[in-house]
C-alpha cells in the first residue's frame, strides 16, 4: 500500500481516532456532510515527500513531511483529536505492507477561525513521518 493510503488507513484504524472522527479521514479536501458541519473531521496534506538516493539508488526510507488539520466543533474535541492523532503515529508500526517510523519533529499550531457564519475549532499537526514499503 502507499504512503497516502496506509497513513489514512492507520489513522481509521486507531480506535481513539476513530471514536471522535469516525470514517472522516481525507486527503486535501475535507467532503461537506449533508448538514454542512462535516465536523470533527481530519485533513491530510503533504508538504514534502523528498525521494532520496544513495549510490545504490533510491533509498528505501521516505520522510515525508505531512500536515494532519483537526478540525472539530469544540476546543475540547480538538485537543482530544489532536493528542489521539500524535499518540497514533508517535510509535513505529508496521501497517498493511509498510514500515512506518515514530513520528518526527512533531509541532502543533492552532489555526481556529471565525468563518462569519461558523467557529472552526482546528489544531494543525505537522510532523515528519518516516515509512518504507516492505519488499
Amino acid at each position: 500500500m502507499d504512503f497516502e493510503l496506509a497513513l489514512r488507513a492507520r489513522l481509521r484504524a486507531s480506535d481513539p481516532v476513530r471514536a471522535i472522527v469516525d470514517d472522516a479521514v481525507d486527503w486535501v479536501e475535507r467532503p461537506q456532510a449533508v448538514d454542512g458541519g462535516g465536523y470533527p473531521a481530519i485533513v491530510l496534506q503533504s508538504d514534502d515527500d523528498t525521494r532520496a538516493r544513495t549510490m545504490m539508488g533510491v533509498q528505501g526510507w521516505r520522510r515525508p513531511e505531512v500536515r494532519i488539520d483537526c478540525m472539530a466543533r469544540t476546543f475540547v474535541e480538538k485537543r482530544a483529536l489532536r493528542e489521539a492523532v500524535i499518540a497514533t503515529l508517535q510509535p513505529s508500526a508496521d501497517f498493511d505492507g509498510g514500515r512506518f517510523g515514530r513520528a518526527q519533529d512533531v509541532r502543533v499550531r492552532d489555526l481556529s477561525e471565525d468563518t462569519g457564519t461558523d467557529f472552526i475549532h482546528r489544531d494543525q499537526v505537522v510532523a515528519y513521518l518516516p515509512y518504507m514499503l516492505e519488499t
